[in-house]
């Protein structure tokens, strides 16, 4: 499990942990403590897929640090101890994402990212008869992810249509010289 936020993050008094997934686990337990031991800590259990919102308890300009637990009836599997920073005004950001027309997005277009955050992938996929040409900021990968947020982002997709070769099927006329028997000119023969 990957710790997200990242470590040493600053988020709000209401973050949201973990948000990716172990494919064994049947539940998780969360633990939130202002002690790196984890002692005192909040605990959140039966959760049956992340993410999951803290939404109270916290402390503003406080560290904070968590764990996760995969749980299974096989046993438990903690994840490492991680650590965030709590505030009460974080900065968020718009991710847009636009395509011209020939395309479209395949993904979120439209998010709105917390600073330091990471928008979801997306992918500039061409109609039929078109092409991807490339991103308005100069990205020609298709599939993107932008990652630690700082400033907000518009980004088009480009398209143009795919040239269309024709082949001529068209019997072709070809001329043929031919060599025909000339006549003669003169008389046949003397009478008699």
């Amino acid at each position: 499990m990957n710790p997200d936020p990242a470590v040493g993050a600053t988020v709000s008094v209401t973050p949201t942990l973990p948000r990716d997934r172990s494919e064994e686990a049947d539940y998780y337990t969360v633990l939130v403590s202002p002690s790196a031991n984890l002692s005192y800590a909040l605990s959140y259990t039966d959760i049956s897929e992340p993410p999951f919102d803290v939404t109270t308890g916290l402390d503003v300009d406080a560290i904070y640090y968590w764990q996760a637990i995969a749980s299974n009836e096989g046993g438990e599997t903690p994840s490492d101890r991680w650590e965030f920073l709590t505030s009460d005004v974080i900065e968020t950001y718009t991710i847009r994402y636009f395509a011209e027309d020939g395309g479209c997005i395949d993904g979120e277009p439209t998010r709105v990212v917390e600073e330091g955050g990471d928008a979801t992938a997306v992918r500039a996929v061409a109609d039929s008869g078109y092409r991807f040409d490339g991103r308005s900021d100069g990205a020609s990968a298709v599939e993107r992810t932008d990652i630690e947020i700082v400033a907000g982002l518009e980004v088009t997709a480009g398209f143009s249509r795919r040239p269309v070769h024709v082949q001529d099927t068209r019997r072709r006329k070809t001329s043929r010289w031919r060599d025909y028997p000339r006549k003669r000119s003169g008389t046949k023969g003397s009478p008699g």
